[in-house]
């Protein structure tokens, strides 16, 4: 999984709560 692939995620999974 890439860098920023993977930050994108967690920064998404952030935002949705």
């Amino acid at each position: 999984l890439s860098t920023g692939n993977s930050k994108s995620f967690f920064v998404r999974q952030t935002n949705k709560s």
